[in-house]
């Protein structure tokens, strides 16, 4: 298990599994907490565990947590403020994202590209920049306009 000491004393000891994948992070000599980790057989993280001061925002994404295709589809905050799952395309596109019981749906255009999510419609310029975010997209109630100059910007 390799270990380090940084510069005010805290130790910090990782454990790997197989493949060099991180099985647990701990540390003594603060109050900061351990991590540990948890993955199937296709390398993907299926949970994460924290202790010390951000216990509670650890998570889990159960036996359904990715599709076919290894792809994120559910993921559950171990202190139950936070939950999503995401309804996918075939090509990956976020047909519908829910998050705490709360469904958005979104459609695409053939470039992927957002075109209207909770029936509000994102707009592109021609060289396929957003130029506007609904404000369900966004926190709070006020939609964004956005402008980008010749370098993308």
């Amino acid at each position: 298990m390799p270990t380090s000491t940084n510069s005010v004393g805290v130790v910090e000891t990782r454990a790997c599994i197989t493949g060099n994948t991180s099985a647990s992070i701990s540390y003594t000599g603060a109050a900061i907490g351990n991590l540990s980790y948890g993955w199937d057989d296709n390398k993907n993280k299926t949970s994460e565990g924290i202790t010390g001061t951000m216990s509670g925002y650890g998570f889990d994404v159960g036996t359904s947590g990715y599709d076919d295709e290894d792809r994120l589809v559910n993921w559950q905050r171990d202190d139950t403020n936070l939950d999503q799952s995401w309804d996918l395309s075939l090509v990956g596109d976020w047909d519908s994202v829910t998050e705490n019981a709360s469904t958005q749906y979104r459609v695409h255009g053939n470039a992927h590209e957002i075109i209207s999510a909770a029936g509000q419609s994102i707009t592109h310029d021609v060289k396929g920049n957003m130029t506007s975010i609904p404000a369900v997209l966004r926190p709070g109630s006020d939609p964004l306009a956005l402008t980008w100059d010749f370098d993308n910007r």
